[in-house]
């Protein structure tokens, strides 16, 4: 916050509260604007790997997917609670299942790895709809039910990382700017200080892990899967 308001020429504070007029925007706005960006890209110092525990609740099965290349009506067998500290799911174990978000949830066709008797009913592999067939000695072992999520480190400023915590001063310096300055071009620059920041910082945390693999890489399927309509502008 410091940062911010020396940037933009004004007295630093040592609490919220002080330097009524820039400090009280930042005020209402600090931990919004810190979680956002938390979310934004899949920030390496604040992820996180857990293994959830699965609720008793049964999700309800409604047929969402209704394009003809898609999973199909996926069963989901499971609903399993998201840690109070997630603020976003980055991936999902195991490898391959299908999963929504719910609320503060996730719903699953995800095998637990505690199952020990036959499931019956479930998608067969290799099918128009869900592959959700129990594994088998001849295809996957169990695995844990599990994401790999962004925690909220809001609170702790101490353990964010240095590039984080420039793109979070010119994002400060974006909602201050007019309010401060009065100069739209302040809020210009500083958006695109921001911009820049994003990008140097998204580069240095992606060069820090394996590069994603895609499953499909038919730009037409991929197209169609992501739309579900034909012919759509732009997509």
């Amino acid at each position: 916050v410091n940062m911010a308001l020396v940037r933009l020429g004004q007295t630093p504070i040592n609490a919220f509260g002080q330097n009524a007029g820039s400090a009280l925007i930042l005020q209402v706005t600090y931990d919004q604007e810190v979680k956002s960006l938390l979310r934004k890209i899949p920030w390496n110092f604040a992820r996180k790997w857990v293994q959830l525990s699965q609720l008793q609740a049964i999700p309800l099965n409604l047929s969402l997917f209704g394009n003809e290349t898609g999973p199909g009506m996926v069963q989901f067998s499971g609903a399993y609670e998201l840690p109070i500290d997630c603020l976003r799911v980055y991936r999902f174990a195991p490898f391959g299942s299908h999963w929504r978000i719910v609320g503060r949830q996730i719903y699953t066709d995800a095998i637990p790895v505690t199952s020990g008797a036959v499931l019956l009913g479930l998608q067969p592999l290799n099918s128009d709809g869900a592959d959700n067939a129990p594994p088998t000695p001849t295809n996957m072992p169990f695995s844990p039910v599990g994401i790999e999520y962004i925690r909220d480190v809001s609170q702790d400023p101490n353990s964010w990382d240095t590039l984080f915590t420039d793109s979070l001063v010119w994002r400060l310096m974006k909602v201050l700017g007019f309010g401060v300055t009065g100069l739209a071009e302040m809020i210009k620059m500083a958006g695109e200080e921001y911009e820049k920041a994003i990008v140097d910082a998204a580069f240095v945390n992606g060069a820090e892990n394996w590069p994603d693999q895609y499953g499909n890489t038919i730009i037409a399927d991929v197209r169609f899967g992501y739309t579900g309509v034909w012919g759509i502008e732009g997509q």
